[in-house]
């Protein structure tokens, strides 16, 4: 076809296909108001995340925002899911909440593992911890370094990212019970020495503890509720998915 032709052909393609003018028009209209709308969300979601920094900073989760990619809807939303981390006895504890360890089956005196998720706890903080570990690792070179080294032993994408919230967990939760804001330095000493946390909680770490675990449980590095699991975020966030 020479280039005359296709010129042509072009043409009478764009005749044929043009719409009449009164449906171009109503087309238009719909498409400003499609506009104005998302003009108006925007300015609301710009409002709720302005008074939401103007609250955070009085609740125990404002020192999350120092993390490399977690702003105030993050640090907020798991402030929100998790509530008074005093409550809980320990990070694994809080991690047991949101419903990310794995179901157990026990018969006859033995227990295994089972393939998915518990599901059973809290929606909000179970979709928080998922995101605060995609920001982490979005920014953090540490943890996107961890997130690549899940992904070379072959771990199915959807499980690094539950591991890399429980990781992202362990240390959000630290970070809360001590008040201290996060210190990329003392990060890179502590996972150097087989830690995965900056410290430990003040005087109620223990055996079960994940924020001060015992070294056989620190050097595997990789959370129980994620290894050989086939989990993947449609179970983690259920029943209302990521916001993010």
């Amino acid at each position: 076809m020479t280039r005359l032709k296709a010129a042509r052909v072009q043409e009478a393609a764009r005749v044929a296909l043009r719409l009449p003018d009164r449906e171009r028009a109503s087309l238009a209209r719909v498409l400003v108001a499609d506009a104005v709308l998302l003009d108006a969300l925007d300015a609301e979601i710009t409002r709720a995340e302005e008074a939401l920094a103007e609250v955070l900073p009085a609740t125990p989760a404002g020192v999350l925002v120092s993390l490399p990619g977690v702003a105030v809807v993050r640090a907020g939303d798991y402030g929100a899911g998790l509530g008074d981390p005093t409550r809980f006895p320990s990070a694994a504890a809080a991690y047991r909440a949101a419903g990310l360890v794995p179901t157990s089956y026990e018969s006859a005196g033995r227990a295994r593992r089972g393939q998915h998720i518990s599901r059973e706890g809290s929606v909000e903080l179970r979709r928080a911890i998922i995101e605060l570990g995609r920001g982490l690792a979005g920014h953090d070179p540490d943890f996107a370094a961890y997130r690549r080294r899940l992904l070379a032993t072959h771990k199915p994408p959807l499980v690094a990212a539950v591991a890399l919230g429980h990781r992202a967990h362990r240390l959000a939760f630290a970070m809360m019970i001590r008040q201290e804001p996060y210190d990329a330095k003392r990060w890179r000493t502590s996972v150097a020495a087989g830690r995965s946390v900056m410290a430990t909680t003040r005087g109620r770490a223990h055996q079960s503890d994940v924020t001060d675990p015992p070294p056989t449980r620190t050097r595997r590095d990789l959370t129980d509720s994620a290894a050989g699991a086939r989990i993947d975020v449609v179970d983690a966030m259920r029943p209302t998915g990521l916001r993010e």
